[in-house]
Order: structure tokens, then sequence, then C-alpha cells
């Protein structure tokens, strides 16, 4: 199958760069413009459906919202072929056998309809019809447990399902405690997977949130984005996962543009309760992260990742962790992302009274790697991971914690002028054996040839934290909202957080915090590293809603470049 790329120009500046900025104009409240847009289908083609179990059957056409006589009515699961640019509407209901099994769209990218009559969509889009983000709820629990069973949506590249598909509004659960069953799986152990987009999703209770399963293998995917979405509880894994993971990549090609893109996303408090028994130590686990980039070299990748504009806390062990090892070179971006209170558990690799851990950290051996780390803010409250559950917590805690030896790597004022991120911690004290800024905020091992860069070593402010932890730790509950950055309390009408909330709680108020960190959705932007690392292949499909009577892409969940 032939793609046709789109590719968006990749403006990656020197050190000593002005032009790279965390714009402003993300701040604004509104879109800019109407709030939604007409999404139209490709080539005339009709809008399907599909319902949960005990009102479909996949011998039907799909045409129809409800069976009365003949062959009319929804599919029970997207097993069919369609094409790409068209829509599956998933019917209001529980779907307890889980949503998978898919055959591969035809005609990719698609050259007519989409927001504009032109095309360019890369997927085939399965969009919850429901009336909010808790009406189309994914539940194979009672299905999803023990070793080997599928998630609650499984893609399996083995069967031709290796690419071309975008899941819009589901609230996913997985297996729960000691279950290997996560929300989202690619299964890419024997043939590659490509342009697979969760958007605007709440996975909870899983082995793992959104991932890729490419077993150890050269095949893995590529082209994997999350947008917009939720991973609570998402490290429950015995094999030691993160919450929201790329790993398992391997590349399809090497265009130019952004690969891998994590964005506008919320990991709220990420914590396995040490069920974490296949590498488990003892003193506490392995991985079991908020966002990860894991060996993101193997398979010599070589592509962009970015994760950018995400909020993070209460995770068991790092908020972001990007880890080495891997022959390849890819270029990682790390910008504008707001991290508070990780490191909640027990960390067995950086057990020993000489182990430090960042709530943010870049870690092992990054040979042949760019990787760039800027604009975001991180708070650390511990001085060392907490004890519980009889394993004693001994990593010293940092807000920023730079491991590893690298060919490339750039924080803060080293990335470009007014790129610092702000960084505070707890500590009194420096670890052992590591080097530190004068307030304890942030470390690296020295003799290394790696420096922290410029940052701004001060208390961010956040407006109430205490809420924070309190308060936004349980099961989203997201009634009467249609997207995810509204229920973590963005009004984006009033252009302002709702109080208490998510977004209202981290909001940072110091005076040196302005641009940095977590930004709201505003108005569309025309220029800037946001704009340039945006994907190409999310072209009109960040974010989808059914009307009752039509598709539309909303524009108040999350910043678009004018144009996508």
């Amino acid at each position: 199958m032939s793609r046709i790329y789109l590719i968006l120009a990749v403006v990656l500046m020197a050190a000593s760069s002005s032009a790279i900025a965390w714009y402003p104009n993300l701040m604004q409240g509104s879109s800019g413009g109407s709030s939604s847009r007409p999404f139209a289908l490709p080539n005339g083609d009709s809008i399907h459906y599909m319902a949960a179990p005990g009102s479909c059957n996949d011998t039907y056409d799909g045409l129809a919202q409800t069976h009365t006589t003949g062959s009319t009515g929804p599919w029970c699961s997207a097993n069919h072929v369609v094409h790409c640019g068209d829509v599956i509407v998933a019917l209001a209901g529980t779907y307890t056998k889980g949503v998978y099994t898919f055959a591969q769209p035809t005609n990719c990218p698609s050259t007519t309809g989409g927001i504009d009559g032109a095309g360019g969509i890369h997927f085939a889009i399965v969009l919850c019809g429901g009336a909010d983000l808790e009406a189309c709820p994914v539940n194979c629990s009672a299905t999803c447990t023990g070793g080997g069973n599928p998630s609650s949506i499984f893609m399996n590249a083995d069967n031709g399902a290796a690419c071309c598909w975008s899941f819009q509004g589901f609230k996913i659960q997985g297996g729960g405690a000691g279950s290997y069953a996560d929300s989202f799986q690619v299964y890419a152990c024997h043939e590659k997977a490509r342009d697979i987009a969760l958007i605007n999703d709440i996975s909870w209770n899983s082995a793992s949130g959104y991932g890729i399963n490419g077993c150890g293998t050269a095949f893995g995917g590529d082209y994997f984005f999350v947008v917009m979405s939720i991973v609570y509880n998402s490290a429950l894994s015995p094999q030691c996962l993160a919450a929201l993971d790329a790993v398992g990549l391997s590349p399809w090609d090497t265009a130019a543009g952004t690969h891998i893109f994590f964005a506008g996303n919320f990991a709220i408090k990420n914590d396995d309760n040490v069920q974490c028994t296949d590498h488990d130590g003892p003193n506490g686990d392995i991985d079991v992260e908020g966002i990860m980039c894991d060996t993101c070299g193997g398979n010599s990748y070589t592509n962009q990742i970015v994760f950018t504009n995400n909020i993070v806390y209460q995770s068991h062990r790092m908020g972001i962790h990007i880890i080495g090892a891997g022959g390849g070179g890819p270029t990682i971006l790390v910008f504008g992302n707001t991290g508070y209170a990780n490191n909640d558990g027990p960390s067995w690799s950086d057990a020993g009274s000489g182990g430090a851990i960042g709530d943010l950290q870049p870690d092992g051996t990054q040979t042949g790697w760019t990787t760039k780390i800027w604009s975001n803010i991180f708070q650390s409250i511990y001085t060392v991971t907490p004890s519980y559950n009889g394993h004693t917590g001994y990593g010293q805690v940092y807000a920023l914690h730079v491991s590893g030896s690298y060919s490339s790597l750039q924080i803060g004022a080293g990335v470009g002028a007014g790129l610092e991120n702000v960084l505070k911690g707890a500590r009194t004290s420096c670890t052992s054996g590591v080097t530190c800024d004068s307030g304890f905020n942030a470390s690296y091992y020295p003799g290394t040839g790696v420096t922290l860069g410029t940052n701004i070593y001060t208390d961010p402010l956040f407006r109430n934290t205490t809420d924070l932890l309190a308060n936004q730790v349980g099961v989203p509950n997201c009634t009467g909202y249609t997207n995810v950055t509204a229920c973590m309390g963005w009004n984006a009408a009033l252009g302002a957080a709702r109080n208490p909330s998510v977004i209202y709680d981290l909001t940072p108020t110091c005076s040196q915090c302005a641009n940095r960190g977590y930004q709201p959705p505003g108005a569309c932007v025309n220029s800037g590293t946001y704009h340039d690392d945006f994907p190409a292949d999310l072209k009109g499909v960040v974010y989808l809603h059914w009307t009752g009577t039509a598709v539309v892409q909303n524009l108040d969940g999350v910043t678009l470049p004018c144009g996508l």
C-alpha cells in the first residue's frame, strides 16, 4: 500500500538560537473562529455503526443504529474493510468483549473528504457516539485476567491490522492488579504496525495504558500517537511497564517529521502497589513510570519522538523517563510538560544509599541520539522514595536527574535562550557521587561530559496541591464532558480552569513560570516548535465528535497547528 507523505518542516535550532519557543498564544482561552468544523467522509462513503453485545451482528451491513428487518443494522466489531477517512460510530453501551480484531483500511491516506475535502486522513476512525466520555466503557476485566489474554482494545498486526486506525472517546478498563491485560495494545511481534492514534480516551486499572508490544523483535511499530488522553492506575503489569509507553519501536521509514507523539495527556497516580513482581527487587520496582520512552534506539530507530504538554503526577517512579540503549539515533524532544510528586514508591533500580532518581530523568547510553529538554516544570516533594508494603525507599529524589552518557543532550537554556526548565526539589543535601545545583533540585553524575544546562530553580507555586493529592487521584469521572481536557478542568468558553480541578490545581503562579509547563488549549499556532513538530499524519482527526447526525472536528480540547 502506497503512502503519501505530508512532511512538515522540522526546524532543529542550534543551542544559541532563540527561535525555538513555547508560544504564549497557547494560553489563550479560545480555539479561534468556530468551535467545530464538519468532517466529511471520503468519496461519499457512509457512516457505519457498531454496538455493544446483544444488539449487533457482524453479518449486518453496519448502516443503521438498530436492526429491524433483513441485513440492515449495526456491526459488533470494527473487523470490516473500510477506507481511511471512514468513521465507525460506536453506539453508547458497555463493550464487555472488548474492541479487537481489525481489518486493514484501504485507500490510505484518503484523497478526498476530511476537514477540507482534500483528504490527507491517515486513519479509519472508531468513534464513541455517546453523550460523554462515560458512554462507551470498554471493560474486559472479567476475561482479561492472566498472562497472554487480549487487552480491552487489542490490535493484532499479525492478522492484517498493520496500520491506520484511530480510537476516540472510549473509557478503557484493563484487567486490574496482577493482570497482563493493557487498556490498549498493538501486538506487532511478527509484522510492523504504523499509524495508530489514541485520541480523547481514558485508560484505567490496566497493566499498561497505551503501548506497542514488539516482543523484542525487529518488528514493533512506528507512527504512534497518543493525544489528549488520560492514563490512571495504568502501570499494574507484573512485567513492569509504564502507563504511557513508547516501547517496541521499529522504523517504518525515515521520513522527516514526528513519528511518536504524546501530547496533551494526563498521567495520574500510576502506582502498582508493589504488583510489579516479574522484576520486583528487594527494595521496590523497576519501570512503573507515568510516561516512558523505553530503549528508543532499538531496531536502529532514528526517527523523531515528541513528549509535549502533558501533566504527570504521583507516578510510582519517574514522571517522564527517557531510557537510552539501542543502536539507533532518535531525536527526542521533551518540552512544556508539568510534573508533580512523582517517585512516590520504592525503586529497585535506584536503591542503595548512593542511588539518585529524578521525577524527570534522561537515562542510559544515548550514543548517536539527540535529546532536548526545555520549558518543563517539575517539582519533587520527596527527599527519598517513600517506603510502604515492606519495601524500603532508598532512591534519592530530585526534580531532574541525569544519568548515563550522551552524544547530544541539551537542557534548558542549552536548547535556546529563555527555554529554562523550572525545577524544584525537597532535598537539603546532595547525594554522594553526584553533582547538584546549589539548591539540590537537580543532579547528574560528573565525568560523563553532561551538564544540567541553565534552569530556573524555584518553587512553581502551584495553586492547590493539597486538593490535587487528596481529591484528584481517583478513577476519572467524566460524566457530562465530551473531551478529556474539559474533564480535567479547562472551560474553553470562559478561557479559565475550573476550581478545583487538575488543571487549576497545577497552574503555576511563580513569576518565572509563564509559558512553561502545561498550557491549556488556545488559538491555532502558525509557527514555532509546537507547530513544526505536530505530526502531519494527525491532520483533521484531533479530535472528532458525533453530533447524532454528523461527524465534526471539535477545536476546544487541544491546541492545533493552523490548517490541521
